[in-house]
């Protein structure tokens, strides 16, 4: 008896998914990597003012990088315990960089604060929404 395999076709292609599910994905990853690109500008604007000494732009744009870093594995299916420390971690840098980010002197500090403040709001609604 042998088994059919199907052949790859139209039924198995990118026409079988949901348009829906491709305009979803499509939002999640944008909003996933805005806080990235807001982050990695503020630390570009950083450089070209000749590095001022500011340690507490340094530390809360790190922690910011750190969160939008901890973002990526949303992506991978993760058992519940793993996307749980990743919650927690994301939310931990995120709110410690929203804590230091006001107190910095640097004009880039606005963009890491925001970039920051998008990667919160997108775990807590999609931890909420899916959990």
């Amino acid at each position: 008896m042998r088994s059919e395999i199907p052949a790859f076709g139209p039924a198995t292609s990118l026409v079988a998914i949901p348009a829906s599910w491709l305009v979803f994905r499509t939002v999640e990853i944008t909003l996933m990597l805005t806080p990235l690109a807001l982050v990695t500008v503020a630390w570009h604007t950083w450089l070209t003012d000749q590095r001022p000494r500011d340690p507490r732009f340094v530390a809360g744009a790190l922690l910011a990088t750190l969160a939008g870093c901890a973002i990526i594995p949303f992506l991978l299916p993760a058992p519940v315990p793993g996307m749980v420390a990743c919650v927690l971690a994301t939310a931990a840098c995120s709110a410690g960089a929203l804590f230091l980010l006001p107190f910095a002197k640097s004009r880039a500090k606005w963009l890491a604060f925001t970039g920051s403040a998008m990667t919160l709001l997108f775990v807590a609604f999609f931890f909420f929404l899916f959990a």
